[in-house]
């Protein structure tokens, strides 16, 4: 089989993408149409969208009046260029903090104490999401500090478990942390809110299949997928692939986040693009960065993209099932097919974190991950930050995969009408009936 053999027209492939990591920041409307000439698209939509970021680019990305001043070094995604701006969002960060080993605990000192203190404060108020709450963060640590606080912490571990407690207590933010490493935390694995992963991490991820832990076929023609991370895009893309095809000749779909920590706002696209037709972008959240030291903010977009390897899922019921454990990237994913109409959740409220960041280093064995963005949904205009997203079925977390199977041959007997197929999901449903109550 030819590798473009069920392209699109005017299609890009994803080895083609991935070969391509241009950045597109500040450049929008050249972009528009440099790729409207390169891709063949002729559009009334993109034209207008290019004239109009012309005209006026603040109206062109709206709705951002009530935030702080926002500059226009940001990225737009409109149909023309989406095949080339997905070799930007695939080497874009992970909005979850970077994993540190952990270990055997180390002892520090004052000095360590007061450098690792003093860059804190430091951070926070340069690059924490809200300026505010960055300063009042900074000084409550500057009090407790004068007062002695810390004096007598000499475990590393335990500083770190202490602060992290503080800031929260603040902010409650659940993105903010402290963090112990046994090793010594090396300059290269932070400061940088798009950092590659390192080899070691790599591998890592190899040997647990990018996080995909199940992927199956359950009675009735009920699909099954379950997977942990949203990792790195251009790494666990060719896995996504597998697993959806797989599944695409199921009936519905369930999908569970249940331990889902969160991971790359790439790879969110990436798994969402499969639910959607291609035919036009849909916008699914978008992310105001701080510019560091400014009260100013950076707009990145997310919107689904014109090509997925494998074939969508389409005019099928999908249903998420979540818990207090879904985070981040979960929740975003989540939270955008809630948001567009196109998945049931089913569970209980999730864990409640939409501010992304990057990792900083504080001393040899502490590191900070230090949220800089928060996300807009651009159907609701807010996100699920402190509150978590609210399921449509609400239910203990170990029932909402029964429930979400049963809801799913529920509404595929209600639409069918082949005798022979009615029966073999009305047999189906029996058994998970059967099921279900010999576990309660």
């Amino acid at each position: 089989m030819a590798e473009n053999e069920h392209e699109p027209s005017g299609a890009v492939p994803l080895t083609a993408i991935l070969a391509q990591p241009e950045v597109f920041a500040g450049t929008q409307v050249g972009v528009i149409d440099r790729h409207r000439r390169e891709c063949g698209y002729r559009t009334s939509a993109l034209a207008e969208i290019a004239d109009r970021e012309r005209q006026s680019p603040m109206k062109t990305l709206g709705m951002f009046s009530s935030q702080p001043t926002i500059r226009m070094n940001r990225l737009i995604n409109p149909p023309a260029f989406f095949a080339a701006l997905v070799a930007t969002l695939l080497f874009s960060a992970t909005a979850s903090p970077q994993r540190l080993p952990d270990g055997p605990d180390v002892s520090i000192d004052a000095k360590t104490r007061s450098g690792a203190l003093q860059s804190l404060e430091k951070v926070l108020r340069e690059e924490y999401v809200f300026p505010d709450m960055g300063e009042k963060l900074a000084t409550m640590l500057q009090t407790r500090q004068a007062r002695g606080e810390y004096d007598s912490v000499i475990s590393a571990k335990a500083f770190s478990e202490l602060l992290t407690s503080q800031m929260r207590e603040v902010s409650q933010d659940r993105h903010l942390r402290v963090r112990y490493s046994s090793e010594v935390i090396g300059p290269d694995a932070t400061g940088d809110r798009r950092p590659p992963p390192l080899p070691e991490e790599v591998t890592r991820m190899a040997k647990v299949n990018y996080s995909f832990d199940r992927v199956e076929r359950l009675s009735g023609n009920v699909g099954y997928l379950k997977f942990d991370r949203f990792q790195n895009a251009q790494l666990c893309g060719s896995t996504v692939a597998a697993a959806m095809s797989f599944l695409a000749n199921t009936d519905a779909l369930i999908i569970d986040l249940r331990g889902n920590g969160g991971g790359s706002p790439a790879t969110v696209a990436l798994v969402a693009s499969y639910f959607f037709s291609g035919d036009q972008p849909v916008h699914l959240n978008d992310i105001a960065y701080r510019r560091q030291g400014t009260s100013d903010y950076e707009i990145r977009q997310s919107w689904t993209l014109p090509y997925v390897p494998g074939q969508r899922y389409l005019g099928k019921e999908v249903y998420i099932l979540t818990s207090h454990m879904t985070f981040s990237g979960g929740e975003e994913f989540t939270y955008d097919l809630q948001t567009l109409k196109r998945a049931t959740i089913v569970g209980e409220v999730t864990r409640g974190g939409a501010n992304p960041g990057g990792t900083h280093r504080l001393a040899d064995h502490l590191a900070v991950f230090i949220p800089d963005g928060h996300a807009i949904n651009p159907v609701t205009h807010t996100n699920w930050e402190g509150t978590g997203i609210t399921p449509d079925i609400a239910v203990p977390p170990e029932d909402a995969l029964k429930i979400a199977h049963r809801t799913a041959l529920e509404h595929l007997i209600a639409k069918t009408t082949g005798e022979e197929e009615l029966g073999a999901l009305k047999q189906a449903l029996a058994i998970v009936d059967i099921e279900h109550a010999g576990q309660r």
